[in-house]
């Protein structure tokens, strides 16, 4: 379960940006199971803006996955900013 929440709230993280190169899946891997998808290759800087969109984005749909109880938590990070679930908040203060 949580490989699959992963990659929806990763979808959900999404931005577009001029430095998000994508391809299809494929272009990257002929066997692939998800064709006709694109996916991210590379992603050069993004604005403080653009960062905070992507968690914001990712955020929202992590703490919809929790409210279903599919997961009990989910953080995120893009290029050194980072945002967590609520949930994660007791465990991150002791660390």
């Amino acid at each position: 379960m949580s490989d699959a929440a992963a990659t929806v709230i990763g979808n959900f993280a999404n931005v577009e940006d001029a430095n998000i190169v994508r391809s299809l899946a494929e272009k990257i891997y002929s066997d692939t199971d998800i064709a006709g998808e694109w996916v991210t290759v590379k992603v050069g800087n993004l604005s403080q803006n653009k960062i905070e969109e992507a968690l914001n984005n990712g955020l929202s749909k992590a703490v919809s996955i929790c409210e279903k109880g599919w997961i009990n938590g989910a953080l995120m990070a893009v290029q050194g900013k980072v945002a967590w679930t609520d949930s994660l908040t007791p465990l991150l203060n002791k660390l």
